[in-house]
């Protein structure tokens, strides 16, 4: 195999075209593209396909979501004569340069840190060398594209980026390549200063301190593998599609040039810059979890009284999740940590018919005081990203009442989340009722106002004797398509299996809820409208004086009888109680319906000059 590369200490130079590799040091040769994949996805390479230039797939997370050695080899199978490259992840960093003395340059640097490269290769495009992150290392991508590249550059690429692998077209590797991620040499982050470092000094105007001689970039590389183009052909190169180019400006003409570079900060390590095949990778389609009041990939709290069937219609809606495939029961933790012995038998039961994992305080050694540290350790490791915990309850897991570790409890959580995990909470509402008179949640304000989605759930009054109880769900807040109020009844009659009361559980539709919450206004206002009724009967029939002798004998607010009269004021008898008329000077007279009302009628606006009842 003849090459007019070889390698030379740590860099490549030119040297006669005449001298051949030995077998020994020569590139591995390929009978396909496939094979070639193959071999690089095996040394721990997440392959990728390349055609002509562009991504074959819908995507590099769709790729990668389903990345094994059948999947490459159906693809190539199918796609013999694409190419291919691989996404870089965390651990690895590439350097490329673009003319002999950029090479030099980069020779020099790494040769100061005593550092060799184990795998080179090289192409129209330039020259790259491979290498291995040291624990703590995160380099950042500085790439700049050919044209706008100055010829002593040393281009940097990280995570995220998509660079073609040999034998893609235009990229030939120089000697056998590692057989493993491990072989690759290692850098620090001293060596990848020193790197940036260079290109600022460069894009500052000054000459970095290196002996070199100013040469022409180097011509298009002719290394030549066995995957069926004749010796002699330069191949034409293939641009990383994926390559970040967010620091280049554009000029007059419309194409990119290098504007003056900022001095790099301490920000700058931190920078998801150039790096959205990662957020995608961990990024989850939002869709229902539980019904309509969850999704996927968010946070979502909810609230409710003790006993109020949060456990009942979470596992309902959890069931149903998993038979419609919603998600996958195999990446579902049930945390019971609030349940005796018989309860908790009961949920492993359902747990083991749908296939979702059940974790208990005390059992095979799993502790909620740990679970923070255990979701840290998820997070870290990119375990998150289709994940579905379900804390039951939330106060076992943090202080509610205490601000500063319910708000730590929450930082933890959403960096989880947006690793692509999801949490549900359940929790307490406060023992007191709200001014308006409806729930509220208990605690400091941090779960809230960090959650993507809260919901509040109350039991509708139910009278004696009554076999089903309904709750209603109120969002109160939301981030997407989520219910602003949901609705489920259940069994409530005694002596009944958990399994019967889950089979119970079904969604009220919101018509159905109206009529509902109509009768339960109805029976709690019942006394306040009985005193309506005997005020009335006894000729106190305008509004204001109705208002004060119902305050006074049903000791409420004025402000509440006043409600009272307007809420059941109306000809419908299915939902009103009486209605008015107005008489002489504005005042507006009360009867009640299906009783004798007031003998005449005077027009219902006031009369000028009056001073009409309001």
């Amino acid at each position: 195999m003849t090459s007019n590369l070889v390698g030379s200490g740590s860099g490549i130079a030119p040297i006669d075209p005449s001298l051949t590799l030995s077998p020994a040091s020569a590139a591995p040769a390929f009978e396909s593209r496939a094979e070639a994949a193959l071999r690089w996805l095996g040394a721990g390479f997440s392959v990728i396909p390349i055609g002509r230039g562009e991504l074959s797939t819908g995507g590099a997370s769709a790729w990668l979501d389903q990345l094994s050695a059948d999947a490459v080899d159906a693809y190539w199978r199918e796609h013999p004569d694409h190419d291919f490259g691989v996404v870089l992840s965390d651990e690895l960093v590439v350097f490329e340069v673009s003319s002999l003395d950029a090479q030099r340059a980069l020779d020099a640097i790494e040769e100061a840190h005593g550092i060799t490269p184990t795998m080179i290769d090289g192409g129209s495009t330039g020259i790259r060398h491979w290498f291995r992150c040291s624990p703590g290392s995160r380099p950042t991508s500085d790439w700049l594209s050919e044209q706008s590249r100055p010829p002593l550059h040393i281009g940097i690429a990280a995570a995220g980026v998509i660079l073609s692998l040999p034998p893609s077209e235009g990229r030939g590797l120089l000697g056998a390549g590692p057989q493993t991620l491990a072989d690759l040499a290692e850098v620090g982050q001293d060596l990848i200063a020193a790197i940036i470092e260079h290109n600022r000094r460069l894009a500052s105007g000054v000459r970095p301190p290196v002996d070199v001689t100013p040469c022409p970039m180097i011509a298009p590389v002719q290394i030549v593998e066995a995957t069926g183009v004749e010796p002699g052909n330069v191949w034409a190169a293939v641009e990383p599609p994926f390559a970040p180019v967010d620091d280049m400006a554009l000029g007059e003409d419309g194409k990119q040039c290098a504007p003056d570079r900022p001095r790099p900060t301490a920000l700058d390590k931190f920078s998801l810059r150039g790096r959205a095949g990662e957020v995608e990778r961990n990024a989850v389609e939002q869709i229902p979890l539980l019904g309509r009041i969850a999704m996927v990939g968010q946070f979502t709290a909810i609230y409710a009284p003790p006993n109020g069937g949060k456990t009942l219609l979470t596992l309902h809606l959890l069931r149903e999740a998993t038979r419609l495939g919603r998600v996958d029961p195999a990446r579902v933790y049930y945390i019971n940590v609030d349940d005796h012995a018989q309860g908790l038998l009961e949920k492993l039961r359902i747990a083991d018919e749908c296939g979702f994992h059940l974790l208990v305080d005390g059992y095979r050694e799993f502790s909620s005081t740990n679970f923070l540290d255990t979701l840290r350790v998820m997070t870290a490791e990119d375990q998150a990203r289709g994940v579905v915990v379900i804390l039951d309850t939330l106060k076992k897991f943090t202080d509610l009442m205490d601000k500063s570790r319910a708000s730590a409890f929450m930082k933890v959580a959403r960096q989880f989340i947006v690793k692509g995990g999801t949490i549900v909470g359940l929790a307490h509402t406060n023992k007191y009722l709200g001014s308006d008179g409806k729930p509220v949640f208990a605690g400091t304000t941090d779960v809230r106002d960090d959650a993507d989605c809260v919901h509040i759930l109350r039991p509708l009054d139910s009278s004696p004797g009554d076999t089903e109880r309904v709750v209603e769900l109120e969002n109160i807040k939301r981030r997407g398509n989520v219910a602003l109020k949901a609705a489920y009844r259940y069994c409530i009659e005694p002596d009944i299996s958990y399994d019967e009361l889950l089979a119970s559980v079904e969604e009220v539709d919101q018509s159905e809820l109206l009529t509902l919450k109509r009768t339960e206004a109805e029976r709690s206002d019942a006394d306040l409208i009985a005193h309506v009724q005997a005020c009335v009967r006894e000729g106190i029939d305008t509004k204001m004086r109705l208002a004060d002798a119902v305050a006074e004998r049903a000791g409420v607010s004025k402000r509440q009888a006043v409600r009272i009269l307007e809420a059941y004021t109306g000809a419908d008898p299915a939902r009103h109680r009486w209605q008015f008329v107005v008489r002489e000077r504005g005042a507006k007279v009360f009867a009640l319906l299906g009783e004798a009302g007031p003998a005449t009628e005077a027009p219902e606006t006031d009369q000028a000059g009056g001073c009409g009842d309001v």
